[in-house]
């Protein structure tokens, strides 16, 4: 890990379902972005990014893949749950967040540019380093 690294997840249902969704944070300042932050001193990226998860979403999940040329600087990791996807928010225990919820299309007041959730939203995540379990 370089000065800097962060991690961002890509979080999705386990099941197939007809539309694609992922899972967003609304951050207090920010606005609407993927769970994420810096990685700790000699984490490994899939730690790092399921311990986001975790602290911003109350969710655990299983990380799939990592990508680390999608975003500069960073790292996005694939991340299945088993929770199925509704139209209803939840909170967070981590007081930065105020709510959490499940995406079908890019949310108004979006913190990253539309070009980078869309590029991981079009990524073959077959071509990434693949997690074995």
């Amino acid at each position: 890990m370089t000065e800097g690294d962060f991690v961002l997840a890509w979080v999705i249902p386990k099941g197939d379902f007809e539309s694609t969704c992922w899972i967003m944070v609304k951050h207090c300042e920010r606005g609407w972005e993927l769970p994420g932050g810096k990685l700790n001193e000699n984490e490994a990226i899939e730690i790092g990014a399921l311990r986001e998860v975790w602290e911003e979403t109350g969710l655990l999940g299983t990380a799939v893949a990592i990508e680390s040329e999608l975003i500069e600087k960073g790292h996005v990791v694939l991340i299945k749950v088993d929770v199925e996807p509704d139209p209803y928010g939840w909170n967070s225990d981590d007081s930065r967040i105020d709510e959490v919820g499940w995406c079908v299309e890019l949310p108004a007041d979006l913190h990253w540019g539309e070009e980078e959730i869309t590029r991981i939203l079009n990524h073959d995540w077959s071509k990434s380093r693949i997690l074995s379990s």
